[in-house]
């Protein structure tokens, strides 16, 4: 007994020791009484120089699964195999919501942001003479969204509250998450692309299609809207990139153009852009990058060993890219020079500028490396025990990783300051 006793007070102080926030944990009204929580997570990773700096559990339904992170602005999104949307504030470790999608195993694509001030009127019906009437369209107040899809349907949260506002239903078949364009009246676009080739423009406002546009081949990669430009990839190569004005479209250049680039496979990663440019990941083994105004080549397309289907990670000075049964590369973005490859590389999960830039990167066999950024010297490495989903991230200072049970920690250098709206603009 004393010995069991003695057990106790040595694991409450190495707790202690952790330098861990307190856990938070939630669980919707209706749930019922979860099974015992799992053993804790290792909280404290010496190799790697890292600690907690704050630790959530998630209570999950029975036989339900985390199985993805995603991080978006401040905000840390777990998506589960239930078809759940979980909300947590990634500054602080403090959860906000929960929205059911649908039933389980329904597909849910990732969240996006971009829509601050939309005022939506609430429809949750899927039939038609549910749709909000004009009354209510003026009536609709302001809020911050974020907008999510499934193949059936498009939802939208009130970001602040988790309020579900509107559930769309879709008439046509869709594979690709959305892109938002607010029109700065209110209202609001939702772009989607269907296997069958077409690009659909829903008016959230009205919650029904007013726009179509076609590609070559299905889409396979969700659209992307950046500063009135629309932005379409399918999968047979063909790189779009349209204007969209208030009083019409307009095709700015696609990469079939004498003065572009060709691409010769699929694109079924997701695009990323900024005013740097178009940064796309083909199949056919190549990395892009276009003049998002022009389509012509900011540098010769970076030529891997197998195909890309894995996102472009563009950070600061450097992208990161994964190319399938070949290496993990890292890309000078300005010059689209490699700097450095490893074999085992999966993701980044978070790049820390101090003396010298390091890069968190998660390998095939899970385990974390501390990488110097420009040179691709290893100075450290831990295995990353308990831990099975994280968060994609070159942007925030932090690592957010979670166990499938639902334990979700955020990871930082030992000595780390507090986690600020600063440390999040680059991520919008």
């Amino acid at each position: 007994m004393r010995r069991a006793t003695l057990w106790v007070v040595l694991g409450a102080v190495v707790i202690a020791l952790m330098g861990c926030e307190p856990q938070y944990n939630f669980r919707p009204a209706t749930q019922a009484p979860s099974p015992a929580p799992p053993p804790p997570l290792p909280t404290t990773m010496a190799p790697a120089g890292l600690q907690c700096y704050w630790q959530i559990n998630v209570a999950l339904e029975d036989g339900e699964s985390l199985t993805r992170l995603v991080l978006v602005d401040q905000m840390l999104y777990g998506l589960t195999d239930h078809a759940r949307l979980l909300a947590i504030d990634a500054a602080r470790g403090v959860w906000k919501w929960t929205v059911i999608a649908g039933g389980p195993h329904q597909r849910e694509f990732a969240p996006i942001h971009h829509v601050d001030g939309v005022a939506l009127p609430a429809w949750l019906g899927d039939r038609e003479k549910d749709k909000p009437s004009a009354e209510r369209i003026q009536q609709a107040k302001p809020f911050n969204a974020t907008i999510f899809n499934t193949f059936s349907h498009v939802l939208v949260v009130n970001r602040d509250t988790g309020e579900l506002v509107m559930k769309i239903p879709l008439n046509f078949v869709v594979s690709t998450g959305g892109a938002a364009a607010p029109d700065g009246a209110g209202g609001c676009m939702y772009y989607l692309g269907s296997p069958r080739g077409w690009c659909y423009g829903v008016d959230l406002r009205r919650g029904m299609k007013v726009w179509t546009t076609s590609g070559k081949g299905a889409f396979r990669t969700a659209p992307v809207f950046y500063k009135g430009v629309l932005y379409l990839a399918d999968q047979s190569g063909l790189l779009q990139a349209i204007g969209m004005e208030p009083n019409g479209t307009k095709p700015l250049w696609n990469d079939t153009q004498i003065d572009s680039q060709r691409m010769t496979g699929a694109v079924t990663a997701s695009m990323y852009i900024d005013d740097r440019g178009c940064f796309v990941a083909c199949e056919d083994n190549r990395l892009y990058a276009y003049d998002r105004l022009t389509g012509k080549p900011l540098w010769p397309p970076v030529i891997c060993q197998g195909p890309l289907r894995d996102a472009p990670q563009v950070g600061e000075t450097t992208i990161f890219q994964r190319a399938t049964q070949d290496q993990f590369y890292a890309i000078d973005a300005a010059k689209g020079t490699q700097r450095w490859a490893l074999p085992e590389g999966q993701k980044v999960l978070a790049v820390v500028r101090n003396e010298t830039s390091h890069v968190y990167l998660l390998d095939q066999a899970n385990t974390l490396r501390v990488i110097e950024e420009l040179t691709g010297i290893q100075v450290a490495s831990q295995p990353m025990t308990g831990y099975e989903v994280y968060a994609s991230n070159v942007t925030v200072p932090a690592i957010f990783a979670a166990s499938r049970s639902g334990r979700v920690v955020c990871l930082r250098p030992r000595g780390a300051g507090v986690l600020t709206s600063e440390d999040f603009k680059a991520n919008r």
